[in-house]
């Protein structure tokens, strides 16, 4: 019987060895918030001018607008905050401005950064759809912030001391921030496709980036030199039961002959409207965690754990947040849901 590998990520023991006092128990930010009831909802794959995304991927904020990535019909959506379009922009194809799965997506100086997977480039919109310029990654995509001169911060593999590859406005590219020891990749032998281990990135307003290794729940931030200032772990009793179903799954796949190695502990990681670090997960009824920034403290954002609307949010692929508000993307659309403070007792 023909095996087939359809996902494998190397699994970086060494951060096993990180201090167990790094922890993001040790600190709560406050009372979890509960997803409420729905506010609004754009189902996707419906072939009309009011609400054109098949399959929705990626959402972020800009200023007050959200935007889409849509990477079935290779365009960006612009939306209000009760889910109207705004405007949409982008078409299939390899030419200017042009998409082959747009993956990626950051705001950056009130621009649109789309990280375009097929064509390996990372392209600069204004929200109208005005391309402002394009920088060639040289290599897969994956993920990436946007430095305060508009360098390209790209989480790959110039050196296997280094977390990113920086793409200047002027220079070519080269490498920074230097892994922690422990942390160092095995160069010699590795191939590109076991190299892909899952780092996630996001800059804050502070200019400091924040990497989540998303195959061991491990959050690094890195300052303005690109040095580790802080390591936390988010802690077992979040990611124990992905761990479980993904196991599940590993066996299941066995079973027919199919075979895959590792996934990502998470599927999104961003900010919210306020600058808060909000990273996407289904771990029963937990499906996000609000970081702080400065201080790596944690909240929770749970659904009831009774059937309701909510569940979709444990389908969600992206979230972020505004005030008391949770928006995010699943297959089949958009939604936002009310969100409050967990009553105590």
């Amino acid at each position: 019987m023909r095996t087939h590998i359809l996902l494998a990520l190397p699994l970086l023991a060494a951060c096993s060895a990180l201090d167990s006092r790094n922890d993001l128990t040790t600190g709560i930010g406050g009372p979890p918030l509960v997803v409420r009831e729905p506010l609004a909802r754009r189902i996707a794959a419906i072939g009309n001018d009011s609400f054109p995304l098949v399959r929705p991927l990626r959402i972020r904020l800009l200023g007050d607008t959200l935007v889409v990535s849509d990477v079935d019909d290779d365009r960006i959506a612009l939306f209000d905050a009760r889910l109207e379009l705004l405007h949409r922009f982008g078409r299939s194809g390899a030419g200017p401005g042009e998409f082959q799965v747009p993956f990626g997506l950051v705001s950056w100086n009130g621009l649109v950064v789309v990280g375009d997977m097929t064509n390996q480039r990372v392209s600069f919109f204004r929200p109208d759809g005005e391309l402002v310029r394009e920088v060639q990654l040289g290599g897969m995509l994956r993920s990436f912030a946007i430095g305060p001169d508009g360098s390209v911060y790209h989480v790959a593999y110039a050196a296997p001391d280094a977390y990113f590859t920086v793409i200047t406005p002027d220079d070519g590219p080269h490498p920074w921030g230097p892994r922690p020891p422990a942390l160092e990749l095995e160069a010699e032998g590795a191939s590109p496709l076991s190299l892909r281990d899952e780092f996630l990135v996001v800059r804050t307003p502070d200019s400091a980036f924040h990497v989540f290794n998303s195959r061991e729940g491990v959050l690094f931030r890195l300052d303005e030199a690109g040095e580790v200032r802080r390591i936390a772990r988010l802690p077992d009793r979040l990611l124990d039961p992905i761990r479980q179903r993904h196991q599940e799954a590993i066996r299941a796949f066995a079973r027919q002959g199919t075979r895959i190695l590792h996934a990502p502990l998470v599927k999104d990681f961003t900010t919210t409207a306020d600058g808060q670090l909000i990273i996407a997960l289904t771990s029963g009824d937990v499906v996000a965690v609000l970081i702080d920034p400065a201080t790596y403290t944690l909240r929770e954002v749970r659904v009831p754990a009774e059937d309701g609307p909510w569940d979709s949010a444990r389908r969600a692929s992206s979230m972020t947040m505004r005030d008391d508000v949770l928006y995010f993307v699943t297959s089949d659309g958009i939604h936002a849901f009310a969100l409050e403070e967990a009553r105590r007792g």
